[in-house]
């Protein structure tokens, strides 16, 4: 039974720090795929910096009113499942910002990579070392958050 619960934390610990490793260098990894295609995005649409800024702050303020009730679903749903769906969106945000379909499926693209890549995987590699680690963890937590 140790040995189970051994290797039970111990994949625990990887899910929540890969869940994080992309998003160490300041949470920008995403937001650098992203910006890549910002002059493109605002060629093929004719829109300004600022408008385009307009945008991208609607989309930051939704997620971060969005984020405590998505938060509070990791609590009732299996981690291995809530990390996958949070993944399948970041991934489909991505996509159907790079697909550069229409203006409104961009922003609703950006705003699923702001909700599920900078929010909520935050939010599962934190609480997932926090939850699962009762001894040393302190020393989990800042492992984790590096």
């Amino acid at each position: 039974m140790i040995v189970l619960s051994f290797y039970c934390v111990r994949f625990i610990f990887v899910v929540s720090g890969f869940s994080c490793l992309p998003y160490t260098p300041n949470q920008r990894f995403p937001m650098v795929l992203l910006a890549f295609l910002i002059p493109f995005i605002q060629e093929s649409y004719k829109i300004s910096n600022s408008q385009f800024g307009l945008y991208y702050g609607a989309c930051t303020l939704l997620s971060a009113i969005l984020l405590p009730f998505a938060g509070r679903l990791y609590d009732q749903v299996n981690l291995k499942i809530y990390a996958s769906i949070v993944l399948c969106f970041l991934c489909f945000g991505l996509i159907i910002v790079a697909a550069n379909i229409s203006l409104w499926l961009i922003f609703c693209g950006i705003f699923l990579v702001r909700f599920c890549g900078q929010g909520l995987f935050t939010h599962i590699s934190s609480t997932s070392t926090a939850r699962f680690f009762d001894e040393s963890r302190g020393k989990a937590q800042s492992l984790a958050s590096l």
